[in-house]
């Protein structure tokens, strides 16, 4: 193929679409063909024209073993359909969340948030997903660290948390206007407190109790439970994870 053949302006319509359906994050672009991420950017928004030297590099980069570079410009991978297949949908990760002590709740900018493709469940219908990368070990029995969960604001789902949840918490932060985040393991007491649990192989950590406020005035707003000031809230519910496979050690 000649550079004739790259549509004019030589921009990689398709890229994004090739990123997405690999599971590779756009800033990885940035050591397979030297660029800056502002120019990566660009270059994946359609903004700027991709050389052909440079698709061949990422073709490469992305698995492939033929000379149909040209497809980042022209034809998407396979299909739409094999991108997200009829029984399953992309989700945006768009932050990370410890599953330990409290840490400061991390959203990514848009430039390193990624998508991944997990089964649609109908018990949702179009209440929007989206996906948290778990860092931390208080979880491990159920999201090892390195797990993407995939929640739903209590807000949206419109409902308030229940006994068996797993759930992203948040509270302000004591030294500033910041909110810190954690993963846990809901339970709803008979008085309307409510105890976070951790779910770990390591029993150094231990639960964290949100106290109901009995004044009747619902302080966050979202469920009334404020560990003695309207700074501390449940924030989303685990309605889904992920997880990559190791290799197998021996």
């Amino acid at each position: 193929m000649t550079q004739d053949s790259i549509p004019s302006g030589n921009i990689a319509k398709y890229l994004r679409a090739y990123l997405d359906f690999h599971g590779k994050k756009q800033v990885e672009l940035t050591d397979v063909i030297n660029k800056q991420k502002a120019g990566i950017s660009k270059i994946v928004n359609c903004e700027r024209g991709l050389k052909a030297e440079d698709a061949m590099k990422i073709w490469s980069w992305l698995g492939y073993k033929d000379d149909q570079w040209r497809r980042l410009y022209v034809e998407p991978p396979k299909s739409i359909e094999a991108i997200y297949p009829v029984n399953a949908s992309p989700i945006e990760v768009r932050g990370d969340v410890e599953a330990g002590v409290w840490r400061e709740a991390m959203e990514w900018p848009p430039f390193d948030r990624y998508k991944i493709t997990v089964p649609v469940d109908s018990s949702y219908g179009s209440i929007p997903r989206y996906g948290l990368l778990v860092r931390g070990d208080s979880m491990n029995k159920v999201f090892p660290d390195g797990t993407v969960v995939i929640v739903i604001n209590y807000a949206d789902l419109g409902r308030s948390p229940m006994t068996g949840d797993y759930v992203v918490a948040l509270r302000r932060s004591r030294c500033g206007s910041e909110f810190e985040a954690t993963v846990k393991a809901v339970q709803v007491s008979e008085n309307g407190d409510m105890i976070l649990w951790p779910q770990s192989y390591n029993p150094d950590f231990r639960p964290v109790v949100l106290q109901a406020d009995r004044s009747g005035d619902y302080g966050n707003g979202m469920d009334g439970h404020s560990n003695g000031a309207p700074d501390v809230q449940i924030l989303a519910v685990v309605v889904g994870a992920y997880q990559s496979i190791p290799r197998a050690s021996f």
